[in-house]
C-alpha cells in the first residue's frame, strides 16, 4: 500500500495526525488505489489483444468490442471520482467542515454566523484531496490512452474490412461482366447453331470467321467494360 501523502503540517500539537484526516486519506489511498489495479489487471488483456489486430491480421473485433466496453465503464467511474473530487474543491464551506477535530473541539466556531472565520480553513483537507486528485488524473491518461489505442484499432479492422469488401465487388464486377459477354456468344452461337437452312452453313470459312470474332470480340468488350469503369472511378482499386 502507498504511503500516506500528507505531511507534519497537517498533524496536531502534540505530533499525531488528526483522526479524520487519517480516515479521508485512508479512503482516498483505497479508491485510487482500487481504480489503478483495475486498469492494470485491465491492460494486459488489451494489449494482447491490440497485438492480435495489429501484427497477426486478426479481425478479432467483437473481442475488441468487449475489451472497449470494460475499458469505458472504467473510465466511467474515474470520471465520476474525479468530478467528486472536483466538486470538493470548489466548495470551501464543506472542505472546512471535513476538519471533525477541530469542529469538535470549537463548535462555537462554525457556525453560520461566523462563517468567514473559517471558511478557508482548509489547508489540509484541500492538500489531501489535490494530491489524490492528481493520482485518479494520472490513472485516467493511462486508460484514456488504451482507449484511444483501441478507437485507432477498430478504425483499422474497419479499414481492413472495407478494403476486402470492395475486393469482393471488384471480382464479382469481373465474373458479371464475363458472364455477360459470354451471354452475348452464347446467343449468336445459337443463333448460327438452330436447325433452320439459311445458306450459310454451306459458305466456306464461315464457322472460323464468326468463332473468331466470337473471341476476340469478346476479349475487347471485356476489356472496355473494365476501363471505362475504372475511368469513371466506380470502383476503387
Amino acid at each position: 500500500m502507498e504511503k500516506l501523502r500528507l505531511g507534519p503540517e497537517s498533524r496536531s500539537m502534540d505530533g499525531i495526525m488528526e483522526f479524520e484526516l487519517r480516515a479521508f486519506e485512508a479512503i482516498f489511498l483505497t479508491v485510487s488505489g482500487i481504480l489503478n489495479k483495475e486498469l492494470k489487471s485491465l491492460k494486459p488483456e488489451i494489449e494482447l489483444t491490440l497485438k492480435n489486430v495489429l501484427k497477426t491480421g486478426s479481425f478479432s473485433l467483437e473481442r475488441l468490442r468487449l475489451v472497449k466496453k470494460d475499458l469505458d465503464h472504467l473510465l466511467s467511474r474515474m470520471q465520476g471520482v474525479q468530478h467528486a473530487f472536483t466538486e470538493l474543491l470548489d466548495n470551501d464551506r464543506d472542505m472546512a467542515l471535513m476538519n471533525l477535530t477541530k469542529l469538535y473541539e470549537t463548535p462555537n466556531k462554525y457556525s453560520e454566523q461566523n462563517n468567514e472565520a473559517w471558511f478557508d480553513d482548509h489547508e489540509e483537507i484541500e492538500l489531501l484531496l489535490e494530491a489524490y486528485l492528481q493520482a485518479v488524473d494520472g490513472t485516467f491518461s493511462q486508460a484514456k490512452l488504451l482507449n484511444k489505442e483501441i478507437d485507432s484499432a477498430m478504425d483499422l479492422l474497419m479499414l481492413r474490412l472495407d478494403t476486402a469488401r470492395n475486393s469482393l465487388l471488384r471480382i464479382d464486377l469481373m465474373v458479371s461482366s464475363i458472364t455477360s459477354v459470354a451471354a452475348v456468344g452464347a446467343l449468336v452461337a445459337g443463333i448460327f447453331g438452330m436447325n433452320l437452312s439459311s445458306g450459310v452453313e454451306d459458305t466456306p470459312h464461315w464457322f472460323w470467321g464468326v468463332a473468331s470474332t466470337l473471341v476476340f470480340g469478346s476479349i475487347i468488350l471485356v476489356t472496355s467494360i473494365f476501363w471505362y469503369i475504372r475511368h469513371k472511378g466506380w470502383l476503387i482499386a
